[in-house]
């Protein structure tokens, strides 16, 4: 009615984040897939998050990190902007293979918070 747009309510600690692993892309040589899930636990829809790929050396060290949008990890479902109460949607993320330095990786997921990014690490990191 004013023309303003209304935010959906969201929670990123009611993400739920299983990784699964990563193995070589049988489509592509030199590539990795990586696979995860996420349930939203909220008792409300929330938006499908970014999930943010960080690449990891041997000793925990950062060697990249890069926020990947739905419509990039959800196999044939791009079109998906909501993920219901209890519903669970399938990640797989296709990178190119990083070669011997990169021994691990983490994801997290993100949503869009003023004009950046904000991530439920950066929750747990917050509280005492």
């Amino acid at each position: 009615m004013l023309g303003l747009s209304v935010l959906a309510p969201t929670d990123l600690s009611a993400y739920e984040l299983r990784q699964w692993g990563a193995a070589s892309d049988p489509r592509e040589a030199n590539r990795l897939m990586l696979r995860a899930s996420i349930v939203n636990r909220a008792s409300y829809s929330q938006p499908m998050p970014l999930l943010r790929l960080t690449l990891q050396d041997r000793f925990g060290g950062t060697l990249g990190q890069r926020d990947i949008g739905p419509a990039d990890y959800l196999p044939g479902s791009g079109a998906q902007t909501l993920l219901e109460p209890g519903q669970r949607a399938d990640a797989v993320i296709r990178i190119v293979d990083p070669g011997t330095e990169a021994v691990g990786f983490e994801l997290d997921v993100c949503l869009p918070a003023d004009g950046g990014v904000r991530c439920a690490s950066q929750l747990t990191s917050a509280r005492p």
